[in-house]
This record gives structure tokens, C-alpha cells and sequence, in this order.
């Protein structure tokens, strides 16, 4: 099809259309960043005790903000008494320390011992943020061939900078054949990567940044795969990461293969579970006058009050929270950053359940863009304005607890009240946001996961207008689109009733899978319908070029904004009208939406067709 125009794809029987907008050529740059923690151990034989040493590489900007955890440290014996117990009932201690720029979580961790060796008594850990202590004893008089052994678990660590180092034994009174002052028990490592690909192309007061695309780990600390545990979600700016120790209370990683409400694309399920941050997300004794939450979800269960995230409450209060259907009201509680602030969508027509839905709570002090306005908190469904307020009432933290998918930390409020459902994003900024920086993060949202905006027009991260809301072609809106400085490759996008889809190359399971690429940074195509009925229908019947044998059209037409890309790209329909013969479809393209004067496309111009399960599929469209 040509570079601008509309189009229609046509049958004996039926044709569908397509408005392709003029190609906008843009400067073209290419960065790509990872991070991302991980996890290993080596066994080091010392002179006769064996050691089971962990590694851990920490590898995110700000390091003082959170704990990652360390593997078990394991210390076996290899002959009788390589662990010294020259006295019964007599204390012996061994200390061990991490590098200069690493702290221990202090009050966490555990060590075991086997009871059936010589040291018979229950071994016990101090744990403090530069030194750990384990002490034990014998009431044994003598010993024998009975092997010892110590499993030091459930350690967390935090680096303070960027170089690394090893854990060793510090000292203590406990005489260890191979275990020496100085001996490496550990290895750290950090690589200090910063994030620079957050949301809309913005990283000034981004806060907290989960990604359900990023890094999900499982108890084990491996990468989550389809339908597991997750343990571990990490966050992708500051480190705040979400965990949960209790393994049935861990919700679960899907890769977007199954659903149709995720767009390909990622996301964690929560039924009876929750992740917790406890380290600062939100900070004890810290006001924020300054607070944007976007938050990406699917509500399966309309009706039942569902904590989606909570942070920084004590009181029922003074907390930061997303929280739907309250005592069975239709609301959408944003208490953003305090219940005095609320305001409360509603969620059967501005929320509702079984959709996924882009959910945006701005409070400033200053105005919601930063700038002096009336409006001071603000909420937005899917774009569009939601209830609003022109106070503001500034609240400082009671806790540095935050969690999602539930409250189970926080007694002084409602507990056990689990969101059902998935969380595909969630991104809170601290500082002030621009109307422009808002409407590029909802952009890239909203094409991540297949939402319609509605309220304004889409941006990329250099504030070009990638489609255009008006026209009528506002429904089902969906895209491919690179976007380095924001991360965001959707190379396969469907609506959520997967009526239409669009992708470049091959169509694959999940977007991750999809192996094709973009030429070039900043490219995109961007589609929109008009609500038109997928068959023919009398009312356009006869809105079809004359003399090329097309006597039948689709009723619904779609409009297509193609953003500096240079490349091939396919469509699939399901329309509502049967039979169909791939060899009769057409695809119509026309410029003003007028399809008498359309020009019709077929395979001698390039384009293939296929009908397949009741989806048609044009392919070869430039």
C-alpha cells in the first residue's frame, strides 16, 4: 500500500479497511541496557573443612536501597575435630564480615547444625549489618567420629557502592582447621548499571519503576518461566525490589502466551498472595508533596475489594494505596499520598473488571503538572480525566512497608483483602511531572499492553504524535513501536478481543519470542477502528471503488499512522461473515476515508492473503 491512504481489505463476499497517514522520517539512534541480579556458589576445600562459598552480583543504580539474598554459606567438616572443641559446655564463636561496601540485613539469618554430631547443641547466628556471629558448643566430654557441619542461611545483602569483594572469616574464639582469619566464605560483585530506558523517556523522580518484561525470580533465583512462583520481583530503577519468603503465598509469572489481555507481553497473577518491599520504597518519616502512580492491571473478580498496592500506612490513614471496591461500592480508591486525599473512579464504566485497564493518580502540591494548577489530585481511566481535587492535604510516612497484590504487613488496617487478577506495571515517580511527560508514560503503557487512550493523542519519547485520536477512529487502538529510550519493542500487538492484530515478521506466542526487528530507533505503526461491525452491511455497501469487481465490504474501518517505518508488516481479521476464499480478498487503501475512490491492492501488488480458523491475514504491507 502506498505511503499515506486508507485501506479496505475486500472479498466476494466481504472487505475490511485501512487509513495509512504519511510517513514521518526521524533520526534514528540505538542504546540498549540491561540489569539484573543473579546467583551461584563454589565449594573451596580448605586445609580440611570444606567450604560451600556463594556468589552474588548486584547489578543496579542506587545501591543502599535495598537486599538482595546471598546463598548459603555451608562449612562441612572433612576429618573428626577439624571443628575445635578443646572444652564441654564451653561457648565457641566464629565471626565472618563483608567487604567495605557491603552491609549484612541485620536481625536476618539463620544457621543450622546436624545434632547427631559431636557439636550436639543448636547452633546460633548474630546478625549484624557488618559482622555475623555463630556460636556454638559440645556437652559432649570427648569426641569422636561424629561429623559436624554448619549451614548459614537466609542472609541478605546490600552493596553501598560500585566495587566488590569477598565475605571472610572476621575472627572468633572457634580454633577451624581451614578456616582461617581472612579464608573467603563469600563473593560480592556490583556493576552499577543505571537505568536509562524508564517510562515516556523520564528518569528525574522515578521512584520505583516493576516491570512485569523485567527481572522475576524464582525461590531458586532463576529467571521465572511461564506459571511459576515468583520470589522476587525486581525493581527497576532504584532497587526497591518486592519479595515474599512464604512459598504459597508467592504469586505467579506468566509469559503472556495464554491471554489475550496482556498483549503478548508479561505479568504476575495474584490470587491469595502479595510481595512486599520493607526497606524504604516509600520512607518512615518522609512527606511527599510530590506523587504520580501508573499502574497496568486485570481485575478478574468485579465486586471484592482488592488491595492493589499499599505503602507507607500505619493507621488506616496515612497510607499510600490503590485499593478497589471498598464494602462492595463500585470505586476505585486512589489514596495518593493519603486517604484525605482520595478520589475514587468508578469501576463498572470508568475501571471495570475483566479488562485490562491503565489506572494514573497524580497529587502535586504544586498543581498535577507541576505548574501551578487548581487541580491538585487528579485520577486517569484509561486516559481520560477522572474525579479530581483542588486540595491537597501533605501526609509523612509511619512505615517503610510497601506491597502489592495485598496488605498482610500492616495490621492496623485492612488485612487479607488479596487482589485476583494481573499486574502487568507499575511505575511511582516522586517528583513533579509535566502534562507532556504524563502523556508520553500513558503512550508507552497503553501500547505495551493494548489499552485505548482516550483524552489525548499518542506520543514517543521525542514528543511526536504517533496517532492521532479523532476521525472516529478511536477503538481497538494497538501498535508495533521501538522506542529505545524507553525500552520499549512491541514487534506484535492484538486488541483485547483479538478481532484485529497487528505485528512485523513472524507472529509468535509472546512478543519476546518474535525474533524480527525495527531498521531503526523511534518507528512505529499505530492503528485505530471505528466501530464498524466486522461484515457487510447495507449502510456501506456501496462505498467501494466501481469497475474491479468488488460488489461487498466490511463495515468497520481502520485508520493506520506509520512513524519512519520502512519495512513490511502483516494484519489479521476476524470477521464476522463466512465463507470466505483467501483468493477473492482485497486490501483498499484511500486517503480521505471516502472508499469509492479507493485503490484496491491484491497478491499482484505484492500482498498475500490467507483465511485460516476464521482469521484473515494480509501480509507484505509496506
Amino acid at each position: 500500500s502506498p505511503t499515506s491512504g486508507t485501506a479496505a481489505c475486500t472479498t466476494k463476499s466481504s472487505r475490511a479497511h485501512l487509513l495509512l497517514p504519511r510517513r514521518d522520517r526521524m533520526p534514528r539512534f540505538q542504546r540498549i541496557f540491561a540489569f539484573a541480579a543473579a546467583m551461584g556458589s563454589a565449594s573451596l576445600l580448605g586445609a580440611n573443612v570444606v567450604i560451600t562459598a556463594p556468589t552474588l552480583s548486584i547489578t543496579y543504580c542506587n545501591f543502599n536501597s535495598t537486599y538482595l539474598p546471598l546463598g548459603n554459606i555451608v562449612i562441612t567438616e572433612g576429618a573428626v575435630n577439624d571443628i575445635g572443641l578443646p572444652l564441654a559446655s564451653t561457648n565457641y564463636t566464629i565471626t565472618i564480615s563483608p567487604p567495605a561496601n557491603y552491609l549484612f540485613l541485620a536481625g536476618t539469618g539463620s544457621v543450622t547444625n546436624p545434632l547427631s554430631g559431636d557439636i550436639n547443641v543448636a547452633a546460633t547466628i548474630t546478625v549484624a549489618a557488618s559482622l555475623v556471629t555463630i556460636t556454638y558448643q559440645s556437652t559432649r566430654g570427648t569426641r569422636n567420629t561424629r561429623s559436624d557441619s554448619f549451614t548459614i542461611s537466609g542472609l541478605y545483602v546490600s552493596a553501598t557502592g560500585s566495587a566488590g569483594g569477598n565475605i571472610i572469616r572476621a575472627g572468633g574464639t572457634g580454633a577451624v582447621a581451614g578456616l582461617v582469619v581472612n579464608t573467603v566464605v563469600g563473593t560480592l560483585t556490583t556493576n552499577q548499571v543505571c537505568p536509562s530506558t524508564p517510562p515516556g523517556g523520564y528518569s528525574t523522580g522515578l521512584r520505583a519503576w516493576y516491570p512485569a518484561t523485567g527481572s522475576v525470580y524464582d525461590a531458586s533465583g532463576a529467571p521465572c518461566t511461564n506459571g511459576t512462583a515468583v520470589a522476587t520481583w525486581n525493581e527497576a530503577s532504584n532497587g526497591f525490589h518486592m519479595a515474599q519468603g512464604v512459598a504459597g503465598q508467592r504469586p505467579s509469572w506468566y509469559d503472556g502466551s495464554g491471554s489475550t489481555f496482556c498483549n503478548y507481553n508479561p505479568s504476575i497473577r495474584f490470587g491469595n498472595h502479595y510481595l512486599a518491599n520493607t526497606y524504604g520504597l516509600l520512607t518512615n518519616g518522609t512527606t511527599y508533596n510530590k506523587l504520580n502512580i501508573y499502574a497496568v492491571y486485570y481485575d478478574n473478580a468485579a465486586g471484592d475489594f482488592d488491595w492493589l498496592f499499599t505503602a507507607g500506612g500505619a493507621n488506616g490513614l496515612n497510607r499510600v494505596s490503590l485499593s478497589m471496591n471498598w464494602a462492595g461500592a463500585a470505586v476505585f480508591d486512589c489514596d495518593v499520598p493519603a486517604t484525605y486525599n482520595r478520589v475514587s473512579p468508578n469501576t463498572t464504566t470508568q475501571l471495570p473488571a475483566a479488562r485490562t485497564n491503565l489506572v494514573a493518580v497524580k497529587a502535586d502540591n504544586s498543581g498535577i503538572y507541576n505548574g501551578g494548577e487548581a487541580t491538585k489530585v487528579q485520577a486517569f481511566c484509561n486516559g481520560a480525566a477522572g474525579p479530581s481535587s483542588t486540595s491537597y492535604t501533605s501526609i509523612t510516612m509511619n512505615n517503610s512497608i510497601a506491597q502489592v497484590g495485598d496488605n498482610e504487613l500492616v495490621t492496623t488496617d485492612g488485612t487479607n483483602y488479596p487482589f485476583t487478577g494481573d499486574l502487568m506495571e507499575l511505575v511511582i515517580y516522586t517528583g513533579g511531572l509535566s502534562q507532556a511527560v504524563h502523556q508520553r508514560i500513558e503512550s508507552y503503557l497503553a501500547l505495551k499492553y493494548s489499552v485505548t487512550l482516550s483524552g489525548h493523542d499518542y506520543f514517543n519519547t521525542a514528543g511526536t504524535n504517533i496517532f492521532a485520536l479523532g476521525g472516529g477512529y478511536v477503538n481497538g487502538i494497538i501498535g508495533v513501536i521501538r522506542d529505545d529510550s524507553q525500552g520499549l519493542y512491541q514487534k506484535q500487538s492484538r486488541q483485547q478481543d483479538d478481532s484485529t492484530r497487528i505485528y512485523i515478521g513472524t507472529l509468535a506466542s509472546t512478543n519476546a519470542a518474535n525474533t524480527s526487528t525495527f531498521s531503526g530507533d523511534l518507528q512505529s505503526l499505530v492503528i485505530g477502528h471505528n466501530g464498524g461491525q466486522m461484515r457487510a452491511l447495507s449502510a456501506t455497501a456501496s462505498e467501494r471503488p466501481g469497475g474491479v469487481g468488488i460488489y461487498s465490504r466490511l463495515n468497520r474501518e481502520w485508520k493506520l499512522t506509520n512513524t519512519a517505518f520502512n519495512g513490511t508488516f502483516s494484519l489479521c481479521f476476524t470477521p464476522k461473515t463466512s465463507p470466505i476464499t483467501a483468493a477473492d480478498l482485497r486490501l483498499l487503501v484511500d486517503d480521505d476515508g471516502d472508499f469509492t475512490n479507493a485503490t484496491m491492492y491484491g497478491t499482484s501488488s505484492g500482498l498475500t492473503f490467507g483465511y485460516s480458523g476464521g482469521v484473515v491475514t494480509v501480509g507484505g504491507i509496506t
